[in-house]
């Protein structure tokens, strides 16, 4: 079965802000379409997501959703 795949590497100013952002995104790689995959992770100061699925709208869909979560949680993270 063919899968496609997106990942994404993301560098904040912090290892702590990188774990706190990959805590925050964590329970969202529960909830999945069928025949998704999400891994989250922390490299340094980066958050990596890696996004699998077989069909590319499923993976766009779940794309979207994980840069809007991750855009808000910078967005906050950059005002407190």
């Amino acid at each position: 079965m063919l899968k496609v795949k997106v990942t994404y590497r993301v560098e904040v100013p912090s290892e702590r802000l990188a774990k706190a952002l990959w805590k925050s995104l964590k329970p969202d790689a529960s909830n999945l379409p069928e025949k998704c995959e999400v891994d989250i992770g922390t490299s340094g100061r980066s958050v990596v997501v890696e996004i699998s699925c077989v069909s590319i709208s499923k993976l766009r869909a779940l794309s979207n959703s994980f840069i809007g979560v991750l855009s808000l949680l910078l967005k906050v993270a950059g005002e407190a």
